[in-house]
């Protein structure tokens, strides 16, 4: 807890507290070259460096800066040539992430991971600044991708029943033969959904009630008339 300008009470983290107070007024005095010779200046002077040493020393840019332009505290102290220190949560979560690469025997793509629904998720992970090549670091797993045998399936389209022969690593995600059937089938499916809401008096668009007489919930029917709106006045210009 701190407290700001005008005696205003500050909750959290050093990072949500700099967020907080808003933003600096010289905004565009600094670059981000700037904040990595600040980080390291504090470093020296302290001995050590995170957001908390950071925060309190008073240096400029401020946290507050560096949050805004930059995006993320870690990805500056890394600039500035030194590792972001972990809490525990973040050590274990590091580590069952490991676990996970570990056990599957190569180094997935992020599309794969997150389909194989694996724990930690990469939802958690991206709440705590983290990017894929951001765990791939942290988890100090080397690139290039080991080989791995490719596995093979039959599909069977689901559109229009022809068999394929699909390779895959660990989880086939392939259902149709082409392209065509894929958007074929996400046609007939939202046929199918609009027809459904139709009978049962909801929107052809969500599953809210529709407003009498309409085909649409009134969310979606003011966003027509938006729509509709809009290009009227194009037409008029």
């Amino acid at each position: 807890m701190d407290s700001g300008k005008g005696g205003k009470i500050c909750f959290g983290t050093p990072d949500q507290q700099a967020v907080t107070k808003g933003s600096d007024s010289s905004m565009g005095m600094y670059s981000e070259e700037d904040a990595i010779r600040s980080i390291q200046k504090v470093a020296k002077e302290y001995g050590d460096i995170d957001s908390k040493i950071y925060y309190r020393s008073g240096a400029k840019p401020s946290l507050s800066w560096i949050l805004k332009r930059i995006g993320t505290w870690n990805k500056v102290v890394r600039q500035a040539g030194f590792i972001p220190k972990r809490n525990r949560a973040d050590i274990e979560l590091l580590e069952q992430f490991k676990t996970n690469i570990e056990e599957l025997g190569y180094i997935p793509s992020s599309h794969e991971y997150l389909h194989l629904s694996l724990n930690p998720s990469l939802a958690i992970f991206a709440e705590r600044g983290f990017t894929w090549d951001d765990l791939l670091a942290e988890a100090n797993i080397a690139k290039p991708l080991p080989v791995k045998e490719m596995k093979t399936t039959t599909v069977t389209c689901e559109v229009c029943g022809k068999e394929t022969v699909v390779k895959f690593l660990t989880v086939n995600f392939q259902k149709y033969c082409s392209e065509e059937c894929e958007i074929a089938d996400k046609k007939r499916t939202y046929r199918e959904n609009r027809e459904r809401r139709l009978s049962q008096g909801l929107c052809v668009r969500c599953e809210e009630k529709a407003e009498h007489g309409k085909k649409h919930c009134s969310y979606h029917l003011n966003m027509l008339r938006e729509i509709q709106m809009k290009r009227r006045q194009k037409h008029d210009d």
